[in-house]
């Protein structure tokens, strides 16, 4: 979070009072210490995190809620989380989810119980989301928006790594990224809108993903 010069973290609480949203954050200076919020907006039965801070430093964590079957996104616009509001984006159930912010456009994509490629986007600052789904068999996907409002998506189908763009409400073709045989999994994008480095450049998209057989990681552009 560059507009408040903040690192900023999300995990899961595993024990204690079950698996509850945390937030931490700490100033960037040279000796790091680290704020944590314990429940941070609310508790229950979440089981991923994933969040980024808009060009106004409102930092966003969209969580998949297991115990509801749906994605809700918790906004703190003092990005601390000592306040927080939530959204319901997404009222299905997703194995895998991933949120990405280009200054004011949030971007969440996810793959849902079924396999379908979700993609949901927010142009008014969180307050609600629209949602895509592409049938499929897929195991996770990231995306990141490009300055165009773009978004360029890597996507594990369990078998290989791919790439599609998504625009105007349309997925376009699929281009393979990497295809071995071995099960390739677990895309990762560079992409968050700080530091302003992270930005997608406009023609390529940077990512890792895991050889899950040979237990190898892999970086890759495209």
């Amino acid at each position: 979070d560059s507009v408040n010069s903040r690192y900023i973290a999300c995990s899961l609480e595993i024990s204690g009072s079950g698996q509850d949203l945390d937030f931490a954050y700490a100033s960037a200076d040279t000796t790091l210490s680290w704020t944590g919020v314990d429940n941070a907006g609310a508790t229950g039965t979440f089981e991923a995190c994933s969040l980024d801070a808009n060009s106004a430093g409102n930092v966003f964590v969209a969580i998949d809620d297991a115990g509801n079957t749906d994605i809700r996104v918790f906004n703190s616009s003092a990005g601390t989380f000592a306040s927080s509001t939530s959204v319901t984006a997404y009222s299905t159930a997703v194995n895998d989810l991933h949120l990405s912010i280009r200054s004011y456009e949030i971007l969440i994509t996810a793959v849902d119980t079924n396999g379908d490629l979700v993609v949901m986007n927010s142009s008014n600052n969180g307050s609600s989301y629209t949602s895509t789904v592409l049938t499929g068999t897929y195991s996770e996907a990231e995306g990141c928006i490009d300055e165009y409002g773009r978004y360029h998506l890597a996507v594990s189908d369990g078998s290989d790594i791919d790439y599609v763009q998504f625009s105007n409400g349309q997925f376009g073709d699929f281009f393979t990224i990497a295809d071995t045989s071995s099960a390739l999994r677990y895309p990762s994008v560079r992409c968050s809108n700080f530091p302003t480095n992270n930005r997608i450049d406009v023609n390529e998209l940077e990512l890792v993903y895991t050889d899950v057989d040979n237990t190898e990681i892999y970086f890759a552009n495209f």
